[in-house]
């Protein structure tokens, strides 16, 4: 039984581990498509550099669609 026991608290610890690493996935993902949306637009056509007002719009994105993956 406690051998049972301890094989379900280590499948729980690296569930988690999964999870953080999911994340941090996630993460990187949505930075990379935000840098490749700002240099090369939505549909991948390079386009000249466009001053954006800083407060309102930081990432510059505002005009592009949003894709539900917002955190």
């Amino acid at each position: 039984y406690q051998q049972i026991m301890l094989k379900l608290v280590d499948f729980r610890v690296e569930m988690e581990d999964l999870k953080v690493k999911i994340v941090k996935i996630g993460q990187l993902v949505t930075s990379l498509r935000g840098f490749v949306y700002r240099k090369y637009g939505w549909e991948g056509e390079e386009q000249p550099e466009k001053p954006t007002k800083k407060t309102k719009d930081p990432e510059g994105t505002s005009h592009l669609p949003r894709l539900g993956l917002d955190y």
